[in-house]
Formats: structure tokens, sequence, C-alpha cells
């Protein structure tokens, strides 16, 4: 639902209105303005830029993103937080839907989208804008610290697994800080952290993006499992031995230590084996 721009302009707000108090569908809301400050500083827009806010809440973000361009398009499905932002933000445009529902490809771009995403939606939200990063130029958003350090970590480290690579397929990636409990009403119980995202121009990788990452889910479903193991009845052991051969993993070699590139070569490897299970 489309709410028309026909309420007083923009107003910058330093502090969070009292209106919509209590957190809905898991959101908590940001009170710190250097926060806030620092995460809009790192959007880097420039006047004339169009900025998506997925879930501005009370605004706290808005006011500052309103003052460094005038477009500004806000993405609020509750119904009195988006109309209390439209009498503070009424140059805005509210879209007033779930973010999982916006069609983004078809928004006058490229987009930078800003976002302190609801906890409870944010891998959801965030594989929502993977479909249509050809019209999104950066992004800004902000996740539970266990779930960014999911998107971004490399491998070896403990939190690396196949959304990582899935996010690595698309997206350079910045972990810009880790934001404390303190810096929201009410305060979750853990940490959050602000993620910078930029589109690749192009794959890192040369391979079937679809068969690719069949063989990721495959190669993470057990973590304590070799990789090998994971992928035996998914695909015939003559083509493992193949494949694995052909990237020079050893015998006990685990997905959580497996960069992308050797991924690539073990897919391409399965592929011409012709021998995904259905």
């Amino acid at each position: 639902m489309i709410i028309p721009a026909s309420f007083p302009h923009t107003v910058a707000m330093k502090k969070p209105q009292a209106w919509g108090n209590k957190p809905k569908l898991g959101q908590h809301f940001l009170a710190d303005h250097s926060i806030c400050s620092r995460i809009v500083e790192a959007a880097e827009i420039r006047p004339g830029d169009h900025v998506v806010e997925i879930g501005p809440g009370q605004g706290a973000l808005t006011g500052l993103l309103a003052a460094a361009t005038p477009r500004l398009t806000l993405v609020e499905p509750d119904r009195e937080l988006s109309f209390q932002l439209m009498l503070h933000h009424g140059r805005a445009t509210m879209l007033r839907e779930k973010a999982e529902d916006v069609d983004f490809s078809v928004m006058d771009g490229p987009l930078i989208v800003v976002s302190n995403l609801p906890y409870y939606a944010s891998v959801s939200i965030f594989k929502h804008l993977i479909a249509h990063k050809r019209n999104i130029t950066r992004m800004v958003l902000m996740f539970q610290k266990e779930v960014a350090r999911r998107i971004a970590s490399g491998p070896g480290h403990r939190s690396y697994g196949s959304l990582s690579v899935f996010s690595g397929y698309h997206w350079t990636m910045e972990e810009l800080m880790i934001v404390k409990p303190g810096a929201f009403r009410p305060p979750p119980k853990v940490d959050s952290a602000v993620l910078r995202f930029t589109p690749l121009s192009a794959p890192p990788v040369a391979v079937d993006e679809t068969r690719l990452f069949a063989l990721v889910k495959a190669a993470f479903a057990q973590k304590r499992r070799t990789l090998r193991n994971n992928l035996k009845g998914v695909y015939t052991a003559d083509s493992i031995e193949e494949a694995v051969t052909a990237a020079k993993l050893g015998p006990n070699a685990r997905a959580e230590e497996t960069p992308m590139a050797v991924f690539a070569i073990l897919t391409d490897h399965l592929q011409k084996a012709d021998i995904p299970a259905e």
C-alpha cells in the first residue's frame, strides 16, 4: 500500500518519538543518535540519491536520511508507525507493506538501502534484496551480530556456512561496527552488527549458479561430518572422488574450511558427471 506524500514536510529528529513505544514483530528501536549518524554516513548518500529505509520504526534514522536526500522511500508495514512517520516526514513516499513483498526492481534506481532490520525477518529480507540487487548500488544493514557473522564470515570462521557463500557470491561485504544493546529501546539481549554491501559486477566464480548452491547446501548439511560424507547420497561416489581430487582436498576436508573457489571446482566436476540427485 502506497501512502501519498500529503502531510507536512520532513523534520529531522534527533531522538525517536514516544509513539509506537511498544515493539512489534521483534523490533528494537534505535535510540542512539551517534550510531544513527554513523550508519547514515556509511551509506555515502549524495543529494538526489534514491534511498529506501526498511522498517524505520520511530524514525531515528529517517530524519537524517531525509536531510541527506529528498528522494526517500519508507517501507513500514505497521499502521500506527507509518501514519506517525508521515506526519513527521510528509515528503517521503510510504510503502505500508512487508519488505519481502516489495518489488524493489521497479523503483526508480539505483537504490541505496538502509535499515535496522527486525531480527525475526532479517535473513528473509536480505535474501529478497539479493533478488533485486541489479537495482541496488549499496546497502547498509543492521543485523543481530550472530546473523551478521553468518553472512559475512570467511572460510575457517566458526560462523562460516552456506549463507556466507551465498552472500559472498553476490556482494562485497564490510563489517562497520558492533552495536551494544543500550543503543536500542527496548534493549535486546544480544549485540547487533552493521554491514555494508556493494553488489559485485560479476559473479566471483564462473560456474552454474543453481548447481553451486545445491552443492553448498549439501556440503553444509551436517557441519560435524566431512565434506565427502555430506556429499554421499547426493552425488555418486565416482564423481565425488573425481571432484575432490581436482580440488586437491584431503580426506578430512570440511565445508567450513572450503572457500568459494574450491566449491566452484567441485561444482564444475560434479556438473560434468551429470549426477545431482533428484
